[in-house]
């Protein structure tokens, strides 16, 4: 389940395409990638489940998506807004990554107190941290790798 990871040094680490036109990204997109639009009249970010490969598109702070744009993608969440209509879209990007993450550990952490719970020994997946080993000490395991 690929994430981005921002980290020290990301932008000599993160590839960085430009593409000139939509049919150009359409043509170059990840295979089997879901698109999902981040854009007004979606499902709620909160109640969204973020699929395992995903490319995630925001578009002007002003227009927003393109119509076509809109049309082609699989999904489509939207940011709830106490005082604003909109978010800017660094913003708008960190809370949609921020929530894939938290619900990504989330998951593993209840994979883990279930795994336990069914008398197994409760080995922390690569790339997991303190929310699955917390879970998987409350479940009864060790939750440790190896």
């Amino acid at each position: 389940m690929p994430l981005l990871l921002v980290q020290v040094n990301a932008a000599s680490r993160v590839p960085l395409f430009e593409l000139a036109e939509w049919s150009d990204f359409a043509r170059f997109a990840p295979k089997g990638a879901k698109w999902v639009a981040i854009e007004f009249g979606g499902t709620p970010l909160e109640d969204f489940e973020h699929p395992p490969n995903a490319v995630y598109l925001l578009g002007a702070e002003d227009v927003g998506l393109p119509t076509a744009v809109l049309r082609a993608c699989h999904e489509t969440i939207s940011l709830s807004a106490e005082n604003y209509a909109s978010y800017n879209v660094a913003v708008a990007g960190s809370l949609v990554m921020y929530d894939r993450a938290t619900k990504s550990r989330k998951k593993a952490a209840a994979a883990a107190a279930a795994a336990v719970s069914e008398g197994g020994k409760a080995v922390r997946p690569a790339g997991k941290g303190a929310a699955w080993s917390e879970a998987a000490r409350a479940g009864g395991g060790e939750g440790a790798d190896g």
